[in-house]
């Protein structure tokens, strides 16, 4: 019994110094009209130096449905190529985006990116837009950028919050959440 009331507690905690939490997005986009903002230093916090993943519970990371810039639809599968689930609005994203971005000739691999987090009706035309913000203004190059506009994305692909890396592991899906140092990202990518 005393489990289940301090696991939740302990949830939150984690979410609030790893990464951004999902109930994040709606206090956000609910005041602030969608728009990309720099926020590499808000919340700064050290990043996470263990690898330790996460098997996902129902969730089924080898059939991604999401669409191309372009509109296309494109169905991603994390036991062949690592998809990394970020929001524009989370700092801990944009950290992550950009420390991948200047080392990725020290990785083996870069993760295919689906951006979500975007508020109710958001177009596809005004979520590439705020990406190409994103990546301008953060300076970021080679990704390769997905988009999924459905409000409850996160909640399914991202239950602990952003970011989160699933990725395959000794031929099992698994899941990274939060900052981590590079240390992490060269042993999983």
């Amino acid at each position: 019994m005393k489990i289940k009331s301090i696991f939740p507690l302990a949830s939150i905690l984690l979410i609030a110094l790893t990464g951004c939490g999902i109930e994040t997005h709606s206090t956000k986009t609910a005041s602030t009209k969608a728009t990309f903002q720099n926020l590499i230093s808000d919340d700064v916090i050290k990043p996470d130096t263990k690898l330790d993943p996460h098997k996902p519970f129902g969730v089924d990371y080898t059939h991604v449905e999401v669409v191309d810039a372009k509109g296309h639809h494109v169905t991603l599968n994390a036991s062949k190529t690592p998809i990394l689930f970020t929001a524009y609005w989370c700092p801990h994203c944009q950290r992550t985006l950009r420390l991948l971005s200047s080392q990725q000739n020290t990785l083996q691999r870069m993760p295919v990116v689906v951006s979500f987090g975007f508020a109710k009706n958001t177009t596809l035309k005004t979520a590439v837009g705020i990406q190409h913000a994103e990546i301008s203004q953060l300076k970021l190059h080679g990704f390769k950028v997905y988009y999924d506009l459905s409000p409850s994305a996160g909640d399914e692909y991202a239950p602990l919050g952003y970011p989160t890396l699933a990725y395959d592991s000794g031929g099992s899906i698994v899941t990274l959440y939060g900052e981590h140092t590079l240390d992490i990202w060269k042993q999983v990518l």
